[in-house]
């Protein structure tokens, strides 16, 4: 066995940790798809078998490599499917790596193609992938994907420059935007949200100057006066944003009332948020609504079932290890983000994951 695979982590603990005490993301999306009953009422996992405490990674033939499609360079997402790589490589025989790509919108693409098995992903995005419907709706993707771990809110946040004198979306036209890099999952969910809003149109594109750049490059450009707003989505604190925090440089804006209940009213996937007061170290002085959306570990329906059930475990066991790597972990419990995998209204769990929540007792027969 190439590492060490260390068991016993404190599972419970995590899992009795609030949803949202630090997320300030709202409520995710709701499903009835399973009753719930099947879904085990307490917090605490049952005791796995003395059988299944003994089994380790070595019981699987591990791939010589596992590739997981990211997103953009330096984002969240991309952040956070290298640090479930690095879990993989350090705890089985696989070495795994996070590829860049344009993110969510690409990756069902990607998967379809077989550059990787894994990939991070919107789940409404899967589903208008596969049903060929949205910004799918020219080019329909022949995938059959499930979920391993939704472990993202990824809430909407409108960065605008000091002295751009942007206090609405309406004050966003004829400025300079960026919505990140082209048909990337952010850009997907700008043009979908500001064409709800009225800002967008396929026949005509943004009503403000769209600048196509990468959250990273973004930053730079407010910096330097070369953009007015940026329109990203992830936690709250995202790691860009407190950047421009730091040095002064943004403040953000808000949806108006009428804005986020069309968009939750359109129902692709979005529900209402609020960025509390006291985020980014105090710098936003009262709360902000905007909506949010929920992301993170898909596969291929073909996935080894095997191979899932570990990849999930090594997830679950080891989120301590995840929530120091990353703060989108540290946003939410385990035990929350089964519950919000397991009853999304628009993508399966895989069966191999279900498999491991059903051995610990979080799904019940």
């Amino acid at each position: 066995m190439k590492k060490i695979f260390r068991m016993g982590l404190a599972l419970v603990t995590m899992i009795s940790m609030t949803a949202c005490g630090n997320s300030g993301t709202g409520q995710p999306i709701a499903s009835s798809k399973v009753p719930e009953t099947s879904v085990a009422a307490t917090d605490k996992a049952t005791e796995p078998s003395n059988e299944e405490l003994n089994k380790t990674t070595d019981s699987y033939d591990w791939p010589d490599f596992i590739t997981m499609l990211g997103a953009s360079s330096g984002g969240n997402a991309q952040l956070s499917m290298s640090a479930i790589a690095q879990i993989i490589s350090e705890y089985t025989d696989s070495t795994c790596t996070a590829q860049v790509t344009a993110g969510s919108a690409q990756n069902p693409y990607l998967m379809e193609a077989g550059d990787g098995d894994y990939g991070f992903n919107v789940s409404y995005y899967l589903y208008c992938a596969k049903n060929g419907i949205g910004s799918y709706k020219d080019a329909p993707v022949d995938l059959d994907a499930k979920l391993v771990m939704m472990y993202s809110s990824s809430i909407v946040q409108i960065a605008c420059r000091k002295g751009s004198e942007i206090n609405s979306l309406d004050d966003l036209v004829g400025k300079k935007v960026v919505v990140g890099t082209a048909g990337s999952g952010n850009e997907n969910m700008c043009h979908d949200l500001m064409g709800i809003c009225g800002f967008y149109t396929e026949a005509d594109g943004y009503k403000f100057k769209a600048e196509y750049s990468s959250p990273a490059d973004g930053v730079e450009l407010i910096q330097n006066g070369q953009a007015d707003a940026m329109i990203m989505t992830g936690t709250v604190p995202m790691t860009n944003y407190s950047q421009l925090f730091a040095t002064k440089d943004i403040y953000l804006i808000d949806f108006t009332e009428e804005q986020v209940e069309a968009i939750v009213n359109a129902e692709i996937g979005y529900s209402k948020a609020v960025i509390p007061a006291g985020s980014y170290e105090g710098e936003i002085k009262e709360d902000l609504s905007s909506v949010v959306s929920v992301a993170g570990l898909a596969c291929k329906a073909s996935c080894n079932e095997e191979e899932v059930y570990w990849i999930t475990r090594l997830i679950v066991e080891h989120w301590e290890e995840l929530e120091g790597m990353h703060s989108l972990f540290a946003g939410t419990t385990a035990k929350d983000v089964f519950e919000l995998t397991y009853n999304d209204p628009y993508v399966e769990m895989h069966p191999g994951a279900v498999r491991y929540f059903k051995e610990i007792g979080w799904v019940t027969e």
